[in-house]
């Protein structure tokens, strides 16, 4: 899911059954633990057509290396799942 933090930090949001990672956030962007982090339009060629500016969770944790190219960034989820009962979607 393409995204941005709060200060404006580019990246690709990714999960695996419970765990979300923000990645290919470039080393000179601003990220850092409880930047909230939402969804941004994607206007490239393959653009899925993500609705902007929806909350995707908060910066848990921030994994940056100097030899890396990108760092990444453990997001945490505001909706404890377990418990959800009932969905509203609007189409």
């Amino acid at each position: 899911i393409p995204a941005k933090t709060e200060e404006g930090a580019l990246g690709i949001v990714t999960g695996n059954g419970g765990t979300m990672t923000l990645d290919k956030v470039t080393l000179g962007e601003k990220l850092e633990i409880k930047n909230l982090v939402f969804t941004r339009e994607d206007l490239g060629n393959n653009a899925e057509n993500f609705l902007p500016d929806l909350l995707i969770g908060e910066v848990k944790k921030v994994f940056k290396s100097e030899s890396a190219l990108f760092q990444q960034a453990e997001v945490g989820s505001p909706i404890d799942f377990r418990r959800l009962e009932m969905v509203f979607l609007v189409i």
